[in-house]
């Protein structure tokens, strides 16, 4: 207490001493302050008087300087200006205006003179000009301007001082006039020259009125000054009399400080296994200053052995960075930190503890150190660890199961479950564990699970039980778990999906009904007695069985008219399930695209299902009376690409699955071995059909050909000798019209060798694109002219009609054979003869209506009509045969419709004959029209545009590619030579360098390679043009090629079109240059 009374007294007086001298530095410190700010704008108010005397006499300078420009000034005689004396020597200083008014010359000094004393009475600054050598006495300098005007001649370009006028204090300021040649107009006189100091020119300035401010402002800065000081001093007082009263509250607060310690003490040294420690506050030099019986329990030492020593010895040595850190993050945050750390006994062993650590802060709130509360945990973690590990061996348990595994309260509380439980509800395991299982569904399941775990609680036995959730099956089990007391408090459910052992069962019971019926259409296919109806009865009965599907059709593609011919049809319009055997066309439309449902799997080619079919995007509905499509099926019938038929099914009680996908299209497989068989069959005989006429035309023609190069033989001599005697023979013999009409009979023989040879098929024929109209046209125009007067000829030619593919000399002998025997019809008693040339477009209802054997697409038609005799039924049949005629003998040969037959089917055409007894008849013709008529082919374009003669010299090492680019080149008219060897290249062109006009050179070869061999040509030829081929390369690019001296880089694989460009584009480019 006396130690407390004695420190009192000495704050005391350490406190009187500090506010003493502290007023004595507050003084001085003002003092100071106003001396320096009176000072200061004393020096300011002086510089602005020098301000504004420099002003004028930059005013003064300038506008001297503009009179001495201009030689002077004139202003009219008066008192106030008469003419100066000191000019007299200037001819025209006076001078006369034409009015009679006097002027007299005003030089720049005179005028500065009377503007100084203007400006003397209006603005009180008094301005003088002066000289050491002045004109005019007036202009004497005083004492003062005498030492200025001695500075300018030593270099000064200012003077200024503050000197006493009477009791007057004034501001002068002077600056030297220097000569300018203006100014030796008046001064010449006196020796000057431009540059010298003339004089000097000053102004005055009264400094009564800036002293009159500058004593305002010192009046208020010494108030203001006074006023801080007072306030300053009465801080200090204040101050003083706070500190004493806060002496008095740290007294009483140590006091309390003192009686809280005794009692901390007290605490920590009843506290054994509880570690008490305080330190300093030095971040890694951290040391002890208190170390409670508790801590040296915990840690084994001594209090003496620690205090004073770093607190990084109670640390392992990963961890003595760990308290700096928790220091830092009480400087951020201003308080406690507590976490588990690990410690270290002075033993060696780490031990885990709970470790808290807050701040220690002095009387004023300073942080001085921490206090550190270690707790001894070690114990506790390793319960903590077994637990862990049984936990974790529990949930590896259950997640080691693959079905779903949960515990349960009695409540329906999750307790524990495996990660798979969670999943089937698209949860985690943490976000079900504590929530009821019975909220997961419906009302009346719910109500069903709570049964089923009430009754394995009563029973205190397992439970099993299987039902069907969204599709799935599930095979549950139910088991009991009971408390200490014996008695059911949770129960463990284990939850079995079946789907997949099911769904096996089912599918393999399908596979087996499948593979049965497989085998029975396949027993079908392999039959002798082959009817494509009975195995596509069988195929829809099979697969309406296995798919339990009401109704269904099997069908297939007619390939020529690509219409869906269904064979076997259930009834759709009836509630009974009959199979009904009849034939029903479904159409493809205009587009090439079927329609409907059905429509849309044959058009994707791509098998599909639906069980909502009114909300598929191609469906159509049913028409009237058709059964309602609850779900459809259908799979188009494949054989590699081909589009061969479909199944399709509807009304599946069960709905459609992907198990019916796989059993129809194994079916669907079967049965596209059917219909390929089926059409097999049909072209088979139709081939044994063809292959019978094609014998026997071939007997015939056989027969025909070599009658007529027989003919020919015997008709060379007879055609010669009778054109002898013709022309030995007068035409006025008798005898000259005799062989006039055996030439006519020889070379009506001829013209019949000409069909025979046609028919035989052993002429040769010009086949290419021709313009049917003109080759009409002119059978027409032909026939008309040879026609009697009593047949008339009206002919429709369109001018712009297809162009077609064929022999010229073939379509006149069609279109001649067709007029002839129109008009052999109609010789005995006329008529009309009608000829028609038109572009059609066939389509498959067309081909199918009219019967016609043609593929849809544009075709020429000729028709050619006659009003003749007519055609009966029964020669309708035969019309085509070889040497059938209803001529009389000598009219005809029985060949021209037979002829005219074979060259129209060898153009893949069709000719059809319309007619009836007396009625006349109808012939028209169908030609296949080129779909790109008068149009050059591409490849003879480019022929056209990139052909060439000059000669081209390929090297490559690869045969195959010169081979290919030689014959490629030689196609657009090139000389070509190749070389294997670049060597042997290299030679060539120095033996011969101006050989060739073009070099195609591959980059890599053995010897030499492309990029060498181009620098070796440019030596001996700068002219011949350079291609250089390769396949790859990283360092050759266009911009190297033209650098070395190539012009063209083609890499490989090259186009034909790109080689042939580039290499005309060269061939050019060498010839401009």
């Amino acid at each position: 207490m006396e130690n407390n009374l004695f420190n009192r007294s000495v704050f005391y007086s350490t406190i009187l001493r500090s506010g003493l001298i502290l007023g004595i530095f507050w003084c001085l410190a003002i003092g100071t302050s106003l001396w320096w700010n009176l000072n200061n704008h004393r020096e300011s108010i002086q510089e602005l008087a020098a301000t504004e005397a420099r002003t004028s006499l930059d005013k003064d300078i300038l506008y001297r300087r503009w009179v001495a420009g201009h030689g002077g000034i004139y202003v009219p005689v008066s008192e106030k200006n008469p003419a100066n004396p000191y000019l007299i020597h200037i001819k025209e200083r006076d001078i006369e205006t034409p009015s009679g008014k006097q002027l007299t010359l005003f030089n720049p000094a005179y005028m500065t003179r009377q503007v100084f004393e203007l400006g003397e009475q209006l603005y009180d600054i008094q301005g003088h000009l002066t000289s050491l050598n002045p004109l005019r006495p007036e202009n004497q300098p005083d004492a003062w301007e005498v030492q200025a005007l001695k500075s300018f001649g030593n270099g000064s370009t200012e003077e200024s001082a503050l000197v006493k006028v009477g009791e007057e204090e004034v501001l002068r300021v002077m600056r030297p006039m220097i000569i300018e040649p203006g100014c030796l107009r008046c001064h010449g006189g006196q020796n000057y020259k431009v540059g010298d100091v003339s004089g000097g020119l000053s102004a005055t300035v009264p400094m009564a009125k800036y002293n009159a401010i500058a004593d305002r402002y010192t009046s208020g800065v010494a108030y203001a000054h006074l006023a801080i000081l007072l306030v300053g001093l009465g801080g200090i007082f204040s101050a003083f009399s706070v500190l004493q009263k806060v002496d008095s509250k740290r007294v009483a607060s140590q006091r309390a400080l003192q009686e809280s310690e005794n009692q901390l003490r007290t605490v920590f040294g009843a506290a054994e296994n509880v570690a008490f420690i305080t330190t300093d506050f030095k971040g890694d030099t951290t040391k002890i200053e208190s170390f409670s019986p508790g801590a040296e329990k915990v840690f084994g030492y001594p209090a003496e052995e620690v205090l004073g020593h770093p607190l990084s010895l109670l640390y392992p040595a990963g961890g003595k960075d760990e308290f700096s850190a928790s220091q830092e993050e009480i400087c951020k945050t201003g308080a406690g930190v507590s976490k588990e750390s690990i410690l270290l006994r002075k033993s060696g062993v780490e031990f885990s503890a709970l470790l808290s650590v807050h701040p220690l802060a002095n009387a004023s709130g300073m942080f001085v150190g921490t206090v550190v509360v270690a707790i001894d945990i070690s114990e506790r973690k390793k319960i903590e660890e077994e637990l862990r590990q049984s936990n974790e061996m529990a949930i590896a348990l259950l997640n080691a199961n693959s079905e779903s595994l949960f515990l349960l309260n009695l409540d329906g509380i999750f307790i524990a479950m495996n990660k798979v439980t969670a999943a089937r509800y698209g949860k985690t395991p943490e976000e079900l564990i504590g929530k009821c299982a019975y909220d997961l569904f419906s009302p009346e399941l719910a109500q069903q699970r709570r049964q089923k775990v009430e009754q394995v609680a009563e029973t205190k036995e397992p439970l099993t039980f299987s039902d069907v959730r969204e599709g799935v099956m599930f095979y549950h089990t139910v088991y009991p778990l009971f408390d200490v007391e014996g008695k059911v408090n949770r129960v463990a459910v284990y939850s079995q999906d079946i789907t997949a052992q099911k769904t096996a069962e089912a599918l393999l019971k399908q596979d087996v009904e499948l593979n049965r019926e497989v085998a029975a259409i396949s027993t079908e296919l392999l039959s002798e007695v082959y009817d494509i109806e009975t195995v596509s009865l069988r195929a829809l009965k099979a697969v309406l069985a296995l798919t339990g599907s009401r109704h269904g059709f099997v069908s297939s593609i007619d390939q020529k008219t690509l219409e869906n011919v269904g064979h076997i049809l259930t009834d759709m319009g009836g509630d009974q399930c009959q199979i009904r055997d009849q034939k029903t066309v479904f159409s493809i439309g205009e587009d090439g695209k079927y329609r409907g449902l059905w429509g849309s799997v044959l058009n994707s080619r791509q098998p599909m299902y639906t069980n909502s079919p009114e909300t598929h995007p191609h469906s159509v509905g049913v028409p009237e009376g058709h059964v309602a499509i609850r779900n459809y099926l259908a799979v188009p019938v494949m054989m590699g690409d081909r589009l061969l038929g479909m199944i399709a099914l509807a009304n599946s009680e069960k709905g459609y699955q992907e198990s019916d996908f796989f059993a129809v299209q194994r079916v669907a497989e079967v049965y596209a071995l059917a219909i390929h068989r089926n059409d097999y069959e049909k072209e088979r005989i139709e081939m044994d059909q063809r292959l019978r006429q094609l014998q026997k035309n071939e007997a015939i023609g056989s027969l025909a050909g070599g009658i007529a190069h027989d003919f020919n033989n015997i008709l060379t001599p007879i055609i010669g000798y009778a054109e002898f005697l013709k022309d030995d023979i007068p035409k006025e013999s008798p005898m000259w019209e005799s062989i006039q009409q055996v030439l006519l009979a020889a070379h009506r023989a001829k013209e019949l060798v000409k069909q025979i040879l046609t028919f035989s098929r052993q002429n040769e024929q010009e086949v290419r694109p021709l313009k049917t109209n003109q080759v009409i046209k002119e059978v027409v125009d032909l026939v008309e002219a040879t026609l009697p007067s009593t047949i008339k000829v009206h002919h429709d030619i369109d001018p712009d009609s297809h162009m077609i593919m064929a022999d010229p000399t073939q379509i006149h002998q069609v279109a001649m054979n067709l007029l002839t025997n129109a008009f052999h019809a109609m010789e005995a008693e006329g008529g009309v003869l009608t000829v028609s040339l038109q572009n059609v477009d066939i389509t498959k209802d067309t081909v199918v209506a009219a019967g016609l054997d043609l593929s849809p697409g544009p075709y020429v038609v000729l028709v050619v009509e006659d009003s003749g005799e007519g055609i009966s039924d029964a020669s309708i049949d035969k019309i085509f045969n070889p040497y059938y005629s209803t001529k009389p003998l000598g009219k005809g040969t029985g060949l021209g419709l037979s002829v005219v037959y074979g060259i129209v089917k060898n153009y893949k055409g069709e000719i059809n004959v319309e007619g009836r007894p007396g009625r006349g008849a109808r012939f028209s013709v169908y030609l296949p029209a080129v779909e790109h008529e008068l149009r050059l082919h591409p490849a003879l374009r480019e022929l056209r545009e990139f052909e060439g003669t000059e000669t081209i010299l390929l090297v490559d090492d690869d045969i195959s590619v010169l081979r290919m680019e030689k014959r490629l080149l030689e196609r657009y008219g090139y000389t070509v030579e190749m070389k294997e060897k670049s060597l042997e290249a290299l030679q060539e062109i120095l033996l011969n360098p101006d050989r060739y006009d073009l070099l195609i050179t591959d980059l890599t070869m053995p010897g030499i390679t492309g990029d060498r061999l181009t620098r070796k040509v440019r030596e001996v030829n700068s002219t011949m043009g350079i291609i250089i081929c390769t396949g790859f390369s990283e360092t050759m690019t266009p911009e190297r090629a033209s650098a070395i001296g190539a012009q063209g880089l083609l890499m490989k694989p090259v186009g034909s079109l790109e080689m042939a460009k580039m290499v005309r584009e060269v061939l050019d480019q060498r010839k401009e240059t």
